[in-house]
């Protein structure tokens, strides 16, 4: 079982890697989501931790930019867009 803070430390460096950003604002369970979820498309997010990256953008309405990693594996299941926007 992976904890939390082992995903926020895979979570950085695979948006690192992809140059999504550089920090991690927070990691949470699907089910500890207080706003709208991440709608990501085949790829299923139950079972996985979620961790929004920080990005240098200047301030607007954007959707979150997210790292999935299972929380069995500590495979990264999706790292990108939430589309979570609006």
């Amino acid at each position: 079982m992976i904890s939390r803070e082992q995903a926020a430390k895979i979570a950085k460096a695979e948006a690192i890697g992809r140059s999504l950003g550089t920090e991690v604002s927070e990691v949470l369970a699907l089910s500890e989501l207080t706003g709208r979820p991440p709608v990501v498309y085949g790829v299923e997010l139950d079972g996985c931790w979620i961790a929004y990256i920080l990005s240098a953008r200047p301030p607007g309405l954007y959707a979150s930019t997210i790292v999935a990693v299972s929380q069995a594996t500590g495979k990264t299941m999706y790292a990108g867009s939430a589309n979570d926007e609006g």
